[in-house]
């Protein structure tokens, strides 16, 4: 390399020192002794609070776009279509997991990080795209007659264009979390999210039917993939050192087991529920779990998605390690499950908006907000582990529970006869709500206690004030829903205004009696606003 000098970058994008690859913004590079001219790059000094506020920026935007684009299009296309490409978004997530081999958090989290570990990672994650992407144009046919779904052919063959663009931007999306630069993510994603959902609604306005949401997720991609291209200053070399590539398998390959087990937890029911009980199940229930998705999402995406960068820092300090985690959980607690109550709460007049074809999904909204509420502290198991230096214990946990929600789902399809789709969501979505809540009680809890040293004393001190805050909540719209004076409201529109505004006053001053913290937090909050920080700085 010839030159090892920083040049000013634009706004918001990683400094770069060569254009082998970047340096992240606060870095400084260092020679690497294991690679000639190799130039490694140092840890970030960004701010921990400056990051997780943009994070939350970016996942705020994200999901409020998504939610508004995803009730508009439900609402015009039912469940029947959501289900199918649910069906079939799932077969390509397999795939994408498959791409991208772990690297995304080997980047992250890698302390001698090289260019040349850059060019290893992109090289190997661009070929997987290109070697997987023809088989599963080749299986597309297959899986629509599996599925006893013939229009789901020609539907993944367009969807398996997202495995080669969503390939495309591994390694610079890693590069921008380990910089905890989220700025550059957030004015991404959201910009991509929004055009994206703009073409799929005037597609579905048109009469595009089922079309409309192929067109939303690959217009969305394509633009995702251009900007951060855009954004980012690092471009590929024609190298490929394999000592890099294995240092990098090394981490990324442990890594890649237990993100297969989390696709088993989070996506498999899109592909058995396809299975036993056809698209309009399939699209009752995703729907269902997108909307509790989001909401935890927008509560806990932004604090995971900068949890293993920032607890990386206290790898060698064990009690500033277990505290800045209790912190976070806590937080993650008062942010996530509060909001899980409430949208369990108004549940009914929000699928009521939507049509009624969409009302026997109320029941399975209001279940799964209970096991996401848990879900709320499991999702940091993994960054735990790994900023731990214990990939191999996250993906054999993992790999346990997603294994037991694959067992649920098989099981439910197997004993759940094929009658009303009211009662068929439901009971999947209690049997999954009853055995993974007890797996985490019984299987997650444990090994935090055992391998980090994180106490179920201390962990649930941290979750309990959270958790009663929105159990008062949900109690108050259903003691006022079936016995208010006046009489509720039933419109739906109204009843979700009514709901919601009790639903969060009940909470709030819950948690402003029984969890101090709220109430330093809000302070906090309002002290670094100005100033443009977040709480946790």
């Amino acid at each position: 390399m010839s030159d090892d000098r920083h040049r000013p970058a634009p706004e918001g994008v990683p400094d770069t020192p060569d254009p082998a690859g970047p340096a992240e913004p606060g870095a400084h590079a260092t020679r690497d002794p294991g690679a000639q001219g190799d130039t490694a790059i140092d840890r970030p000094t960004a701010s921990f609070g400056k990051a997780l506020s943009w994070s939350y920026v970016l996942t705020t935007s994200r999901v409020a776009i998504t939610l508004v684009i995803s009730l508009v299009l439900a609402r015009i296309l039912g469940p029947e279509a959501f289900g199918l490409v649910a069906m079939g978004l799932a077969f390509v997530a397999f795939v994408e997991l498959l791409v991208r081999q772990g690297m995304m958090p080997a980047i992250v989290q890698r302390p001698g990080l090289t260019p040349s570990h850059l060019d290893a990672a992109f090289w190997m994650t661009l070929g997987a795209a290109f070697v997987l992407t023809p088989i599963v144009l080749a299986l597309s046919g297959w899986w629509a007659a599996v599925n006893d779904a013939p229009e789901l052919g020609p539907l993944l063959r367009w969807l398996s264009i997202l495995i080669v663009l969503k390939g495309l931007s591994v390694v610079q999306e890693a590069q921008i979390i380990r910089s905890l630069n989220f700025r550059v993510l957030a004015i991404r994603t959201s910009s991509a999210t929004f055009v994206g959902g703009a073409a799929g609604i005037a597609a579905a306005v048109m009469g595009a039917g089922v079309w409309a949401l192929v067109i939303q997720q690959l217009v969305t991609a394509s633009l995702e993939t251009a900007l951060i291209w855009t954004m980012s200053e690092w471009r590929p070399r024609l190298r490929f050192q394999r000592n890099r590539a294995a240092e990098l398998l090394g981490f990324s390959g442990t890594t890649a087991l237990a993100t297969l087990a989390v696709y088993l937890q989070k996506q498999a029911d899109a592909l058995l529920i396809g299975l036993f009980f056809g698209p309009l199940v399939t699209g009752l229930y995703r729907m269902a779990a997108r909307l509790v998705g989001l909401g935890l999402e927008v509560a806990s995406g932004a604090l995971r998605s900068t949890f293993l960068p920032e607890l990386s820092r206290f790898q060698d300090d064990r009690e500033a390690f277990l505290d800045r985690t209790v912190e976070i959980l806590r937080l993650s607690a008062l942010l996530a499950i509060p909001l899980l109550g409430g949208l369990a709460a108004v549940s009914a007049p929000l699928l009521g908006l939507l049509g009624e074809d969409w009302l026997p999904a109320v029941h399975a909204v209001q279940l799964m907000a209970m096991l996401a509420a848990l879900h709320s502290i499991a999702i940091f198991t993994g960054p735990i582990l790994q900023a731990d230096g214990q990939p191999g214990a996250f993906a054999w946990l993992t790999w346990v529970t997603g294994l037991l929600s694959v067992a649920t789902l098989v099981g439910a399809g197997l004993l759940i006869p094929t009658t009303e789709a009211e009662r068929t969501v439901t009971l999947l979505a209690a049997a999954r709500t009853v055995v993974l809540g007890t797996g985490f009680v019984v299987i997650v809890v444990p090994v935090l206690s055992r391998r980090v040293g994180l106490s179920p004393r201390r962990l649930l001190g941290a979750v309990l004030p959270a958790m009663l805050a929105a159990a008062a909540g949900f109690a108050a719209v259903f003691a006022a829903r079936d016995h208010g004076l006046p009489p509720w409201p039933q419109q739906p529109l109204l009843d979700l205004l009514a709901s919601g505004g009790l639903a969060v006053v009940t909470m709030a001053g819950t948690l402003l009696v029984i969890e101090p913290k709220t109430r330093e937090y809000w302070a906090l909050a309002r002290t670094k606003l100005s100033a443009s920080k977040s709480p946790l700085n």
